[in-house]
């Protein structure tokens, strides 16, 4: 028999909502706690704890896994430092629906929501997340701390570097590359490579 990982969620708002959603999905993980600066230490009917989010480092514990449940991407990252957990310590949730090809990598921390695709050769770096409906083409590298929103095409061989946000519907055409930082507006069509710490939108997108 095998044993079943407990699961402690950081984040309590819509995003996180989804989450607890899948893991309800899947058998992958027993929902032990969730931790939000709401919070005041308390227990539901069902057993689950709600706390608020520690300010030191957090000890890894056998049979426990992380997940930062929050869809802000410097928020993720300032939480990650902030506990100072291992990547092994994360969990990687993918949605029952999602389509991930054997040959692509998820790393720990990250979410690939329902009726996502991420195609053959493709790396999607830790606590980064493809959202509802997105496509992830072949050879796209996908770095930490990133959001893929929902509807986005990054067709063949695209990078995304650190903390960059793609939103909503959103096409990147093969070979594109997006700096660290950078925000992608919803609806846009990216033709070019775009450097870091911009905005871009529109259709071709254009440095804002």
């Amino acid at each position: 028999m095998r044993n079943i990982k407990q699961l402690i969620i950081i984040g309590n708002g819509g995003h996180s909502r989804v989450v607890q959603s899948i893991i309800k999905q899947t058998d992958s993980y027993q929902l032990l706690e969730i931790w939000d600066d709401s919070y005041e230490e308390e227990t539901n009917e069902a057993g689950i704890i709600y706390k608020p989010i520690p300010k030191k480092n957090v000890a890894s514990v056998d049979l426990i896994r992380y997940f930062i449940a929050i869809g802000d991407n410097l928020i993720r990252s300032k939480i990650a430092n902030q506990l100072q957990l291992s990547t092994a310590d994360y969990a990687t949730i993918i949605h029952p629906r999602a389509i991930v090809d054997e040959q692509a990598t998820v790393k720990t921390g990250s979410l690939i929501m329902a009726n996502a695709v991420v195609q053959t050769n493709s790396i999607i770096g830790h606590h980064s997340i493809v959202n509802t409906c997105a496509v992830v083409e072949h050879d796209t590298m996908i770095d930490d701390f990133v959001h893929v929103a929902p509807n986005v095409t990054l067709t063949g061989n695209c990078h995304l570097s650190k903390h960059v946000f793609i939103g909503a519907g959103s096409v990147l055409i093969p070979n594109i590359s997006i700096g660290e930082h950078t925000i992608i507006g919803a609806g846009s069509v990216v033709i070019r490579s775009v450097p870091s710490n911009v905005t871009s939108y529109g259709n071709p997108a254009r440095v804002v």
